[in-house]
Formats: C-alpha cells, sequence, structure tokens
C-alpha cells in the first residue's frame, strides 16, 4: 500500500489523523502510536532520534511515499537530520505549520505567546530557531514566548481524557502564564483531543497545530503531483502499536478508525 504515514509516541497522533482524515479523506494513513515509548518528552534526545529514525525506516519499507511526523518531540530532534540525509524519503512535521500560522495571525498587538508542551520539546529551542528561519523577524514581529513544560497534563489527558480532573488540571495550566499571552500554542498533539477545554479556560487565539497541518499536507500534495501520483486512494489505513495499551480504544470514539487494521509491532 502505497500510503501517508503519521508517527507519534501515543493517542494525540490519532487527533491528527482525524484532522487528515477530515480533509482528505480518500487517501490511504497507515499511523505508528510508539507506545511503548511514551512518555516520548522525558527520554534522551539521542533516544528520541534513534527510535523516530527507526519508524520513519518502517514506514519506507512498507510503502510509504511521505511520512508526517506529528510528534513535536520527535520532530524536533529528527525531522531535520532525516531530511539532510535522506532527502529522497520525504518526511514532514507539524511544527513548521504552526509556525507559519502564528506569522499569518500574530501582530504587533500580539506581544505575548504561551506554549505547552513536553520538557524535550521545550529545551529543544525549536519553536525559536523556526519562527527566526521562516522570516517572523523580518515581520516587526517579535513576540516573547512563554513555555511551560505540562508532562502531568498530558499523561492525565492520556489516561482520563474527558474526565472532571483533566479540566480542572487545564484550567489551572491556562492560568500559569505570567505574561498573559494573547495566543497559545497546544505544542503537543494530546491536547488537540481536548482543545474545546482550551478554548473554554484560556482567553486568547488557541493555535492546534495538527489541525494547521492537515491544510498544507492538502496543499503540499496539490504542489506536489509526484508525490500525489504514487499514492492508494481507496480510504484504507493501518494502525500499528509497539505495544498494548487499551486506553484509547475504550475512551476514543474515532469512527474513522473501523476501516483500519490493527497490528502490535516492534522497532
Amino acid at each position: 500500500m502505497r500510503m501517508i504515514g503519521i508517527y507519534d509516541s501515543w493517542v494525540g497522533g490519532l487527533a491528527t489523523l482525524e484532522y487528515f482524515k477530515e480533509l482528505i479523506p480518500e487517501y490511504n494513513f497507515s499511523i505508528l502510536t510508539d507506545n511503548a515509548m511514551f512518555p516520548l518528552g522525558e527520554k534522551t534526545p539521542e533516544e528520541i532520534q534513534v527510535n523516530t529514525f527507526k519508524a520513519l525506516e518502517r514506514f519506507f519499507n512498507k510503502g510509504a511515499k511521505l511520512v508526517i511526523i506529528a510528534c513535536n518531540t520527535a520532530a524536533a530532534y529528527s525531522v531535520r537530520k532525516w531530511q539532510s540525509q535522506f532527502p529522497n524519503k520525504k518526511v514532514l512535521s507539524i511544527t513548521v505549520p504552526w509556525v507559519e500560522e502564528l506569522l499569518i495571525t500574530g501582530d504587533t498587538n500580539h506581544k505575548n505567546v504561551g506554549i505547552l508542551a513536553t520538557k524535550s520539546t521545550v529545551f529543544s529551542w525549536i519553536y525559536h530557531d523556526l519562527f527566526t528561519r521562516l522570516g517572523g523577524e523580518n515581520k516587526n514581529y517579535n513576540p516573547n514566548f512563554e513555555c511551560i513544560i505540562s508532562s502531568d497534563l498530558i499523561q492525565t489527558i492520556e489516561k482520563h481524557p474527558y474526565h472532571q480532573k483533566t479540566e480542572q488540571l487545564i484550567k489551572q495550566y491556562c492560568q500559569k502564564f505570567t505574561r498573559n499571552p494573547e495566543i497559545l500554542i497546544l505544542w503537543c498533539t494530546h491536547f488537540s483531543l481536548v482543545k474545546p477545554l482550551f478554548e473554554k479556560y484560556f482567553k486568547g487565539k488557541v493555535i492546534d497545530p495538527s489541525e494547521h497541518a492537515a491544510k498544507k499536507l492538502k496543499n503540499y500534495l496539490t504542489q506536489h503531483p509526484e508525490i500525489d501520483q504514487q499514492l492508494t486512494k481507496n480510504s484504507a489505513g493501518q494502525v500499528w502499536k509497539t505495544n498494548y495499551y487499551t486506553t484509547w480504544e475504550q475512551n476514543y470514539a474515532l469512527s474513522f478508525l473501523e476501516n483500519c487494521v490493527f497490528e502490535k509491532i516492534k522497532l
């Protein structure tokens, strides 16, 4: 199957896949939820990169023509190195689209930008690097980024996505910022699953990278017919897991998974 691959450390990638399936349902997708490595944000940069490369290699060995790294932590430590080493094996991430959206949305009135992410993602400084590379400073838009490590929130969403405890913790995190940001970046795919709760408690604009990555992917395929023409389009799908763990199967009613084939694998 000549598919589009999606790599994530756990259930958050399903939210990314849902955005893709809503916008471009005709394509075949395979998602690898690397739950054996969860929480990936607590691993070393070396561990993150090695495991991400193993996942990417599997995708291309199984027929992928394009792979999206949905996990921001994995992307921060892997995507640019992969692109430099294997330019003919196309890998993109959901990190760039949110920076591009910020440059479109942000203006001189938006001085402060809040970011919620894993420890490893925050310490990578990739957000500042991308903002500079994509020309943010040339637009006379120089926001103050305030990053908050939110690993406990991520793990709570993982276990109890719609529980009152999760909502209360989200409310607390939205109040933790000291600079009163006008924009909030949900820089972990887990947050996509409960985006309405962030919109309920955060007073400004909420940017979900997965949502904007789906729009960018649709445009990318239009602009790259040489890739689009290679892809199978019969709406089939596969879900690969590196460890059996059933929380998301019990807690997430995602109808687009009904036609997927599930398989436990080892990287």
